[in-house]
């Protein structure tokens, strides 16, 4: 005998008028819908609160994305920097002529018996 039946046949037994067929019927499709409503609501309310869940780990992954393009851009800077600096040193090993220039425009040395000459406007 199922629960339901035994409820209606021990409510019969206290005197008591069994619930109709319709009645057991609505508050079974009542429970059904609520039954739905509640996944219903469980299906909407579970990615919004995965979405806020992910809402700092999104801001600490745009944080990590902007530092690194600034040390992307610091790296070619200091390639650049370096690449310089080599085709300086480069120019200094093979070239005596440049290093003269460096040295009197630079340093302000001279050669012995020369007097520099600076004109200032």
């Amino acid at each position: 005998m199922s629960n339901k039946n035994y409820r209606i046949n021990a409510k019969m037994r206290r005197g008591k008028k069994a619930p109709s067929a319709q009645v057991v019927t609505l508050q079974g499709s009542l429970i059904k819908e609520a039954r739905k409503f509640a996944l219903l609501v469980l299906c909407c309310a579970i990615p919004g609160y995965l979405y806020i869940l992910s809402l700092p780990e999104a801001q600490k992954l745009d944080n990590l994305r902007e530092s690194l393009v600034s040390a992307e851009v610091s790296k070619k800077v200091s390639e650049q920097k370096n690449d310089r600096i080599m085709r300086e040193i480069s120019a200094f090993k093979s070239n005596p002529e440049y290093l003269e220039i460096i040295a009197r425009d630079h340093l302000d040395l001279c050669k012995q018996g020369e007097t520099i000459v600076r004109i200032l406007r």
